[in-house]
């Protein structure tokens, strides 16, 4: 019997725009059968990892996940209205003020990559503030009455520090209580001019173009940053390599071979076409075939992808850190030439330290 990644990737590849074959609806239709599994499936989908709006109500017949699925599907149709909305706002007050910001990820990838837009699950809204802008956004909007919310990172009193440190501060919109991730930075470990360089040719002011070579780089680290922990994740990148042919690949290697991350990459693209089978063209799926198998590196990488794919899914009985995928960090295995600054950045109790003197 197939596994449940398995199943849950065969399920999307409709909403997807991949086709289902008969080998495909076979291993689906033994892996359905039983209730109580469908059930188990609809859950991961919905908790762990937020594709459940891509999954076809139909397939749930009458044992009340279709009708949990419609719900899902006009929840987020709603949820994303409302994210636009926001948005509107949030950038007309940035532009009455000069502020120079980019649009990133969320909402967007739904609307560039997604047949149906509000079928891709966003929770909050990101975007990046020009650097010489940073303090002075945090300030216009902390005064306009967005709540700073407490950091991941770095705890309830955490604003500061936050804006200090942090690749982002985390606040809510004042109306909706929508979630807004402002950043100063797109990743929080990555090489210096990292950020300029995937900005650079981006207009100011609007969301940035993802299928350009800066872009889908970022949105591959990003993804590998953590470990592809989610479904969802893996699913904008199989959309975006559908435009990507041999010459975007290449290209594409020879970007992150400059940016030192050339393994995290063969192995983001191995895990995406394995998931969903079709996404890459043949003679591009052929090249990273054949890549992976010469790189130890990337073996290892994808198998800690994978691992941490099923790790999202379990709700008790996770394994102590040190025996999980994602242990030190998942930078210590992309930039295998800053491990002890990933280390540093992930372990070292600055958030213990700020409590004591903010």
């Amino acid at each position: 019997m197939a596994d449940d990644l398995t199943i849950l990737a065969t399920l999307m590849r409709p909403s997807l725009g991949l086709p289902v074959d008969d080998a495909q609806q076979t291993l689906v239709t033994d892996g359905w059968s039983d209730a109580d599994r469908r059930a188990i499936l609809l859950r991961k989908a919905r908790r762990a990892h937020r594709v459940a709006a891509l999954l076809r109500p139909e397939a749930f017949g009458g044992d009340g996940g279709a009708q949990a699925l419609a719900g899902d599907r006009k929840n987020h149709i709603t949820s994303h209205l409302q994210k636009q909305a926001v948005w509107r706002s949030l950038t007309e007050l940035l532009d009455a003020h000069h502020i120079r910001y980019w649009g990133v990820k969320g909402q967007r990838l739904g609307e560039q990559f997604y047949p149906e837009p509000a079928h891709r699950q966003a929770k909050d809204i990101d975007i990046v503030i020009d650097p010489s802008d940073y303090a002075a956004a945090i300030a216009l909007l902390t005064e306009r009455g967005y709540r700073a919310k407490a950091h991941r990172r770095f705890g309830n009193r955490s604003s500061r520090l936050a804006a200090i440190m942090a690749k982002d501060v985390v606040l809510s919109e004042p109306r909706h209580g929508v979630i807004i991730e402002v950043h100063r930075r797109l990743l929080y470990i990555e090489a210096m001019g990292f950020t300029e360089h995937v900005l650079a040719g981006q207009p100011p002011g609007e969301f940035i173009d993802h299928y350009q070579p800066g872009p889908q780089l970022y949105l591959l680290l990003h993804g590998a940053l953590s470990l592809w922990n989610r479904l969802k994740l893996v699913a904008d990148i199989s959309l975006l390599l559908r435009r990507l042919d041999r010459t975007g690949l290449d290209a594409l290697l020879d970007h992150a071979a400059a940016w030192r991350c050339r393994d995290a990459i063969i192995s983001s693209l191995a895990l995406t076409e394995q998931l969903f089978p079709g996404s890459l063209a043949a003679d591009a799926a052929a090249r990273v075939a054949a890549l992976l198998g010469e790189s130890k590196v990337a073996q290892a990488q994808l198998r800690r992808y994978r691992l941490a794919l099923r790790g999202s899914e379990l709700q008790d009985g996770r394994p102590p850190p040190w025996q999980r995928a994602e242990f030190p960090t998942a930078a210590w295995y992309i930039y295998p030439e800053w491990r002890m600054r990933a280390f540093l950045t992930a372990y070292v109790p600055v958030a213990a330290f700020a409590r004591m003197v903010l």
